[in-house]
């Protein structure tokens, strides 16, 4: 996202924010992220700026995300889905 798109993650009053660099695609538009891949990313990021992974390290993840962690949070998500769709299915027969 930051090559391609020029996309920068952070944080604003405790709420995600993506800053988009309009120069580099006047076409980009947002997409949605769930908040474990919002703040993997955030937490990657930060790690390279406190000096707790070099560069090559946060590279590494970037290039490689979808490989490492993109099932992992597709997962999640489609766990929280089917919880969610089963609450409602229990709350529809209770009526």
């Amino acid at each position: 996202m930051e090559d391609r798109a020029g996309w920068k993650i952070t944080k604003v009053d405790g709420h995600f924010a993506i800053i988009l660099d309009t120069k580099l695609d006047e076409d980009c538009s947002q997409r949605m992220f769930n908040d474990s891949v919002l703040q993997e990313w955030l937490d990657m990021q930060t790690a390279l700026e406190q000096g707790k992974i070099t560069r090559e390290e946060y590279d590494d993840w970037r290039y490689h995300y979808n490989e490492l962690s993109l099932g992992k949070h597709t997962s999640a998500v489609n766990k929280r889905l089917d919880e969610a769709w089963l609450k409602e299915s229990e709350t529809l027969q209770d009526e």
